[in-house]
């Protein structure tokens, strides 16, 4: 089922969707030039609505007027232990639609080799080495290929990279699981969907970026999560933003990642001149019970289960085992007149508050309890994240 938005973001206008072989004109910092994939077979429509701007679906890569596209994907929330995550279904390379940990806390997608078509990729010579917090280590070559969301809404020409090897207690026994034909990461994901906006480094992440920013016309301007909050009801990923569904938010100017008016390095992102962004360097301000005030960088990570310190100067009265005793008053200063406000306890997802190692950037990272409060805006045009308190009753 479809549902039709018309309206469009019109300072958007002067961006157009460039051919494939506009490609050609943008070579990679560290990724060869690499002939576009075979056509990729139909694949099946997920069991989930997907809706979408145009009256009849269309392929965007190929769309005259993808710019007037907007996605709204649904994502379903998954209890692994005692912690809340997002799925989100995506084909890759003409595969199945199979669900990926949304991550907004990290760079570039990474998917595992399952019933994969290799005729319908490309494996360039350049090579991902990506480590997570969590323990899990991935590594493989970087694959150019076509991804989607939906049936009949594809993007071609996108980067992303094709585990070969994982390691770490969270993926044990992957290659099994995927011979048996289960999700071999927690029995729940097939891979990682990292939402970060700024680009990989060349010896971590293989240079890979958003698939997001990869996406052509509208698609590539941004993305809205809604949760439903802690209940997961209906929780969404909207893809391309207008005027419509960016009413409501409250914005914070994210700085650029790197000099003012830097693009992506290769690909769609180079070929539509779409802007990178530093999303963990937003500075917001805090005030926790037994602490004077201060500001700290901070990430926004739908991928970490509780809000964390890593911010040094925390007193040894304020903690519990790793965490910040229960009963604080802990305030986030997202936006002028807009903050995010708990009562530190020892609920994942909710209000726990870790304290760790600290680190020389000072972050605080989030986590997914954010997500389940406000909606949460990343506008890859402007180069904003915004806020909106979330509802669950539309």
């Amino acid at each position: 089922m479809l549902k039709i938005f018309s309206s469009r973001r019109k300072k958007r206008l002067s961006r157009r969707w460039r051919p494939a072989a506009a490609l050609d004109r943008f070579e990679a910092r560290n990724l060869p030039s690499v002939m576009a994939p075979a056509s990729l077979p139909a694949v099946s429509l997920p069991t989930h609505a997907v809706h979408a701007t145009s009256q009849t679906a269309k392929d965007p890569g190929a769309s005259t007027n993808a710019q007037d596209t907007t996605l709204t994907v649904p994502l379903k929330l998954v209890t692994v232990g005692s912690q809340e995550r997002l799925a989100v279904n995506v084909s890759v390379a003409g595969g199945p639609y199979l669900p990926y940990l949304l991550d907004t806390g990290s760079v570039g997608m990474y998917a595992a080799n399952f019933n994969i078509n290799p005729k319908s990729y490309t494996t360039t010579s350049t090579t991902f080495d990506q480590h997570y917090t969590s323990g899990i280590h991935y590594s493989g070559p970087v694959i150019r290929t076509n991804v989607s969301f939906a049936q009949g809404e594809s993007a071609s020409n996108v980067y992303l990279g094709l585990i070969t090897s994982a390691k770490g207690s969270l993926v044990a026994g992957w290659q099994r699981a995927l011979a048996q034909g289960s999700a071999p990461y927690e029995n729940q994901f097939y891979g990682t969907l990292g939402m970060s906006l700024a680009p990989g480094e060349a010896k971590k992440q293989g240079s890979l970026y958003s698939v997001i920013a990869q996406l052509p016309g509208n698609l590539h301007t941004g993305f809205i999560i809604h949760t439903g909050g802690v209940a997961g009801k209906d929780p969404t990923l909207t893809i391309g933003l207008t005027p419509q569904n960016m009413q409501g938010f409250t914005t914070v100017p994210l700085p650029s990642a790197g000099s003012r008016g830097t693009t992506y390095a290769y690909g769609n992102g180079a070929a539509n001149h779409v802007l990178a962004w530093n999303d963990k360097g937003a500075t917001l301000g805090y005030q926790i019970t037994g602490l004077p005030p201060f500001s700290a960088p901070t990430v926004f990570d739908t991928g970490e289960a509780s809000t964390t310190l890593y911010t040094g100067g925390i007193p040894k009265s304020l903690l519990v085992n790793g965490r910040l005793e229960s009963g604080l008053q802990f305030t986030t200063k997202l936006a002028s007149g807009l903050a995010w406000q708990i009562v530190t306890g020892s609920h994942e997802n909710i209000n726990r508050v870790d304290v760790g190692a600290s680190r020389s950037s000072g972050t605080v990272n989030t986590g997914i309890g954010l997500f389940f409060n406000y909606d949460v805006m990343y506008d890859i045009q402007d180069g904003l994240i915004g806020f909106r308190p979330i509802s669950t009753t539309t």
